[in-house]
């Protein structure tokens, strides 16, 4: 039976009850005297990857009730708790929430703290030198204050931090504007990969590769963020002309340096994403970034016009031989003169067949 003074909480439609809180009343009345956002003192007990157990002051004797989460423990960039807190160490933190039936009640230092992230609310476009403290293979992070780590996206997608930035969207819309690109690349990648054959994607390569360029010629006009959005679906789109070069790529290549030449392309595809990007941000700095996009969209729209200039090799057509049925042997057949040909030779009638007399 079910008591009401049993402690416990309902969650998901079933009621949750802790059997540890009804057989230690001391524990249950400590748990429930605590409230949100209260502020309560302890001394750190054990230090884990995981968070710091603390006993807090008051508790139950033989018990360690309180627990801190990493997130919760400071507004700074740390690898292990244990640059933030050690064992022994007195602290004051606010009460997040204590549960009975767990037993334990789980605090935050770093409510208590001041959010560093205030003093950069205003200070948009003011230019900031700080030293590098990790470089990755999609950015950098820079320390920009002793609480604050910054981070620099490396590629395209730095340029439309920078032009959210410059037109003062909210912070949230910079995330769906630099995913709007891989959206649309995925959606391109599977309609053109999945309901066109072969041919067709390969004729389609230049009208996709204009695609591609043409919505980024639109943030010449520096468009709001419902347009710029649309513009980056439809400019990822465009990035499915690679499944139609994909199998002439392979047909040009000979046997033994196919491998290799996937490797150079490769390396060649990585190279021209950092150097692209470093060329069109300086050109940023001069004519503002929706500019440089906008440049940058007529540079691809040029190299499909570029490639509609190309007129592929032309082959002799061959003669084809109906005596031996192999292409060399009919053109021997058909440049040798009359002379160089074999007689024909008529074969005697059957010895047992007389021709009948003609009337």
């Amino acid at each position: 039976m079910i008591n009401q003074l049993q402690p416990g909480r309902w969650r998901e439609g079933q009621l949750h009850l802790s059997a540890r809180a009804c057989e230690i009343p001391a524990l249950r009345s400590f748990l429930l005297a605590f409230e949100r956002g209260q502020v309560v003192a302890g001394t750190v007990s054990e230090v884990h990857n995981f968070g710091v157990f603390v006993h807090v002051d008051g508790e139950p004797d033989g018990l360690c009730t309180g627990f801190i989460r990493v997130p919760d423990l400071t507004w700074g960039w740390i690898n292990h708790p244990s640059e933030a807190v050690e064992v022994g160490q007195r602290i004051t933190a606010e009460v997040i929430i204590a549960e009975t039936r767990s037993g334990q009640v789980t605090f935050s230092l770093k409510a208590l703290q001041e959010d560093p992230l205030i003093r950069f609310a205003d200070q948009v476009g003011r230019v900031l030198t700080s030293p590098i403290t990790k470089i990755v293979p999609f950015g950098v992070f820079v320390q920009l204050a002793p609480d604050v780590v910054g981070f620099l996206v490396a590629g395209a997608e730095g340029m439309l931090v920078a032009y959210a930035g410059g037109r003062h969207f909210a912070p949230g819309w910079y995330a769906v504007l630099m995913g709007c690109l891989p959206v649309g690349m995925l959606v391109g990648d599977l309609l053109v990969g999945r309901l066109l054959r072969p041919p067709t994607r390969e004729r389609l390569v230049v009208p996709l590769i204009a695609l591609m360029g043409l919505p980024l010629v639109g943030f010449a006009a520096e468009p709001g963020v419902g347009v710029s959005s649309c513009l980056l679906l439809l400019c990822g789109f465009g990035f499915a002309y690679g499944l139609g070069l994909q199998r002439p790529f392979l047909d040009a290549l000979p046997q033994d340096g196919q491998g290799h030449a996937f490797g150079l392309l490769g390396s060649g595809s990585m190279t021209l994403q950092g150097v692209g990007p470093a060329c069109f941000g300086s050109v940023a700095a001069v004519i503002g970034t929706g500019g440089a996009i906008a440049l940058a969209g007529g540079a691809a729209v040029l190299t499909a016009g570029w490639i509609l200039t190309w007129h592929p090799p032309t082959s002799p057509v061959p003669v084809p031989n109906y005596s031996t049925g192999s292409e060399n042997g009919t053109e021997q057949h058909a440049c040798s003169s009359p002379a160089q040909q074999p007689p024909q030779v008529e074969s005697p009638p059957h010895p047992s067949v007389t021709p009948r007399p003609s009337a």
